[in-house]
């Protein structure tokens, strides 16, 4: 049988082979994170579940979190991401909300959930971490975002931690990033097949 050299337009043709394969994989997942307020536990250090004396809390910051306050919370949450948004979520951790009822949580005047009661029939106040998937409600994200605590009644008295907004972006092509792992896969995939016919040849 009469064979034929391995060239180097096969190398080439391999390789643009890859491209062609991998590039529609190589788009780029990203997280955005803006935060309202400090990851300091109310100023005082509680935890999630942890109870709390009202005279416990220091005072409230610049931003007004870590104080007491009637009848909810409001704060705009900036960010910027770049691509499509392909799911967030919104974290708030605040305690002391809820004594005539669950307080509620709206993003941009709509309402997303409601906090997790604050106090019970003792006055004990306790810190919750709550969050909720706003994976129905990307449409409604400006980058400049309202987020309220709303009460029941306006004598209903609570402290906010803070808000924390997480956003996923997809940038680039049509797939989601690739794994390493995937795209050393497909080469070496790619480097057995070109192996394979010069052997054939």
């Amino acid at each position: 049988m009469r064979t034929l050299p391995f060239k180097i337009p096969h190398l080439r043709a391999a390789a643009l082979a890859a491209v062609m394969v991998l590039a529609p994989l190589a788009s780029q997942a990203g997280q955005v994170t803006s935060r309202y307020g400090a990851l300091d536990g109310l100023g005082i250090g509680v935890g999630d579940g942890q109870a709390f004396e009202f005279l416990d809390l220091l005072g409230p910051e610049a931003d007004g979190t870590n104080g007491w306050a009637f009848g909810g919370f409001s704060a705009q949450i900036d960010s910027a991401w770049i691509g499509t948004l392909t799911g967030a979520s919104l974290q708030v951790f605040a305690g002391g909300w809820g004594y005539n009822g669950a307080a509620a949580v709206f993003l941009n005047n709509q309402q997303i959930g409601t906090l997790s009661v604050g106090e019970d029939a003792n006055g004990t106040n306790t810190a919750h971490l709550d969050q909720y998937d706003l994976g129905a409600f990307l449409g409604m994200l400006t980058g400049q975002d309202l987020v309220e605590i709303r009460t029941v009644d306006v004598d209903d008295g609570g402290v906010l931690g803070y808000f924390q907004l997480s956003l996923q972006t997809q940038t680039g092509g049509g797939g989601t990033a690739p794994e390493p792992t995937s795209a050393w896969l497909v080469a070496a995939a790619l480097a057995a097949g070109v192996l394979a016919r010069r052997r054939r040849a």
